[in-house]
């Protein structure tokens, strides 16, 4: 072989060890070795296979990309994958006989046949990361199920959901499942924080139930307006020496527990707790878990997203206050019609208040959560997930289990967004009477007997429905 011949021989051999670890070294002679790297390859590939096989829907997709587990075996099994091919390319320039190395040959293939693998490790990790950092280990201890309604305040015949038998969960499914499963229905509260720049404390101005059956796949969006007075509280908290309702607006229950921690134990935290069982308490579902956002988050994930499409039915003209400290207020003129909105157009849009209503900004709360979850499709999602873990890790707080998140996902995921019921409990329909400061009073009967109604409806009608189409008007 001639000198010259050689630096080409060996750049040839590392391509092809490049292409299929291997491949070089059997190219040049070296069967044993090749076939050992082309077995260790074949391995790594069916390992993968095996993990990442079966995905055939958007459900199974959202189950594997929130399955700690599969993400820690595609993070080994791509390190393995990269310094196998790595090894195999250098291995193989060299038995091509060059006697020197040709660093920007042997460089280039190298880089490029890290890239991928770089990819996948960094979706893997943070994924992995955001799980463990967000995420519960294990399930929540303050699931209660409603009592009856004219134990909670009401009176006259009491009325119990299709899920709750007087103060017990009625179980539907085999021993060993998530509570929720066996009950056939997943209820989630959603909390949106208002704590930012000048805003001591929290209180949870964002109150909205999703309930999701299991069996029906079909979901509602129960939104609880911030400023209801005299909610009753549940049985497990007035046991502990708490008054039978609480009598400030309810956004203000999750600083209360906190103060009073003996109240409303055996949760993630005092607050969350106080809200779930009396939330639940108030719809007549036992709920499950909880997601709190601040409102950093909330702009994070809008903005990893790359905004939202949205049907304004109405004109907002406001002028809202930063959602970080140091920030600047936000403007917001909106015209009725199809619109892009940016993040921050969309923190503005569900935060506007001044020039219409408390209960007006809940309903296009709903339209909102709606919205997004009609276009994260698994594309812009993988497209923008490393921004979407960074912001679930920074500013997202829950109590649903990691274990569980996988089946919760693929439950999520089958979702038709435009069959998502929606629901505001909002004057004058669903309270009874206002307190002395004018907070409105609920009508537990009337709340629960609307919920009620949208889980049981066999269809969904266009006046409850807030995706698919324009957003509702103006409560």
């Amino acid at each position: 072989m001639r000198p010259g011949d050689r630096p080409r021989l060996a750049a040839r051999c590392a391509a092809l060890s490049f292409l299929v670890p291997g491949l070089g070294q059997l190219y040049v002679g070296e069967r044993r070795r090749g076939l050992v790297m082309l077995a260790a390859a074949a391995v790594l590939l069916g390992l993968l296979t095996w993990r990442v096989g079966g995905v055939d829907s958007r459900g199974d997709l959202a189950a594997r990309a929130t399955d700690s587990r599969f993400l820690l075996t595609l993070l080994a099994v791509d390190v393995a994958f990269l310094a196998l091919r790595l090894a195999s390319i250098v291995d193989a320039y060299r038995l091509g006989r060059a006697r020197r190395a040709a660093a920007a040959t042997l460089g280039g293939l190298a880089l490029l046949a890290a890239v991928p693998h770089v990819a996948v490790g960094v979706y893997a990790y943070r994924g992995y990361d955001a799980i463990e950092t967000v995420f519960a280990a294990e399930e929540p201890g303050d699931v209660v199920a409603p009592t009856p309604i004219a134990d909670a305040g009401g009176d006259g015949p009491v009325t119990l959901l299709p899920t709750i038998a007087g103060s017990s969960i009625v179980v539907h499914g085999p021993e060993g499942q998530p509570p929720w499963m066996q009950r056939g229905r997943l209820n989630v509260l959603l909390l949106g924080a208002d704590q930012g720049p000048g805003r001591p404390g929290l209180r949870t101005d964002t109150m909205i139930v999703a309930t999701i059956g299991v069996e029906s796949e079909r979901a509602a969006l129960l939104s609880v307006p911030r400023n209801l007075a005299q909610v009753p509280l549940a049985r497990a908290a007035r046991a502990k020496g708490a008054p039978r309702v609480f009598v400030n607006p309810l956004n203000e229950l999750y600083e209360y527990a906190r103060e009073n921690p003996n109240l409303f134990s055996g949760g993630h935290d005092p607050g969350t707790t106080a809200l779930k069982q009396t939330v639940g308490q108030l719809v007549g579902l036992p709920i499950d878990y909880y997601v709190l956002v601040d409102f950093r988050g909330f702009f994070g994930l809008v903005d990893a997203l790359g905004g939202i499409d949205l049907d304004v039915p109405e004109p907002v003209l406001d002028r809202v206050s930063p959602y970080e400290e140091g920030g600047d207020w936000i403007r917001i003129d909106l015209q009725p019609g199809r619109q892009h909105l940016d993040a921050a157009m969309t923190f503005a849009y569900v935060r506007a208040r001044s020039q219409s209503s408390d209960y007006s900004r809940i309903e296009r709360q709903r339209c909102v959560i709606a919205a997004i979850a009609d276009q994260a499709s698994p594309a812009k999602v993988l497209r923008s997930f490393g921004a979407l873990a960074k912001t679930f890790s920074d500013s997202v707080s829950s109590d649903i289990p990691a274990g569980g998140l996988p089946a919760i996902s693929r439950l999520a995921a089958s979702i038709d967004p435009g069959e998502i019921v929606s629901i505001g409990f909002v004057p004058p329909e669903f309270d009874k009477a206002s307190d002395g400061k004018g907070f409105p009073i609920p009508d537990v009967r009337k709340i629960r007997d609307a919920v009620a109604n949208a889980i049981a409806a066999p269809v969904v009608t266009a006046s409850t429905t807030v995706a698919g189409g324009a957003c509702g008007g103006s409560s």
